[in-house]
């Protein structure tokens, strides 16, 4: 009996370990092609203000990031994935720029300003304080992976798919620093509504077929944008 025991134990012993080897063996086989970020992506750089005046996309925060492993991997993707160059944005640098918005140009634009008593309830300065107190440029960064979105037919261009990839962050500090310029701009007698500190979707921008895409029509997190048609890995 008890040697009847130990043989049934080993037999589901075995299994087990076939069943978790399997697991393991198929995942790993199975994985798709493989994108790279080099390791400074998390190097500390200096704070840059994004603040041009006043006027639609002219003020921004961001936390700064280095720009040569976004490069890179724009590269990558270009090789292994697109088999077509993407564009970048000049906007702020000619020769591209890396950076993780945390304002966004429409959120300043759209609430900063009370139109009713016609001041600025927090002006970019008072915006950028905050965050430099609050040591926005050693921010946590837990990269998930790279996401992409799509629109077909953008700006009436009739037949044509634009697609767009960015590596997804979670950043626990950059959403502090947005709940406690929310609180400032309450005080200040902001609209509590009219935007929300959580509703934030930490990314990096790294390529675009023709132009960037943004909300509503793509959701930048690993929820709703995740692209399995890659696996990004962190080198050195």
């Amino acid at each position: 009996m008890i040697k009847l025991t130990i043989r049934i134990s080993l037999i589901i012993l075995v299994l087990s370990c076939g069943i978790f080897y399997g697991k393991y063996y198929s995942k790993e086989i199975s994985t798709s092609p493989k994108v790279s970020l080099a390791s400074i992506f998390f190097d500390r750089v200096d704070f840059v203000s994004r603040y041009f005046g006043e006027g639609d996309w002219k003020a921004t925060l961001a936390m700064n990031i280095k720009y040569k492993p976004i490069k890179a991997l724009r590269n990558e993707i270009e090789k292994k994935i697109m088999g077509q160059e993407l564009l970048f944005f000049k906007g702020w640098n000619s020769n591209g720029e890396a950076h993780v918005t945390t304002i966004t140009p429409v959120e300043y634009q759209n609430c900063m300003w009370s139109k009713e008593r016609k001041i600025k309830v927090l002006h970019m300065r008072d915006i950028e304080d905050i965050a430099t107190s609050m040591h926005i440029q050693d921010s946590d960064m837990t990269v998930v992976g790279v996401g992409s979105g799509v629109k077909d037919n953008f700006e009436g261009r009739e037949g044509i798919k634009d697609e767009t990839f960015f590596v997804i962050i979670e950043s626990d500090n950059l959403i502090d620093i947005r709940k406690n310029i929310y609180e400032k701009y309450l005080k200040n007698g902001g609209d509590p509504g009219c935007w929300n500190p959580t509703h934030f979707f930490p990314h990096v921008t790294i390529g675009f077929t023709h132009q960037d895409i943004h909300e509503p029509d793509v959701y930048k997190d690993e929820k709703n944008s995740l692209d399995d048609r890659m696996h990004l890995v962190i080198r050195r």
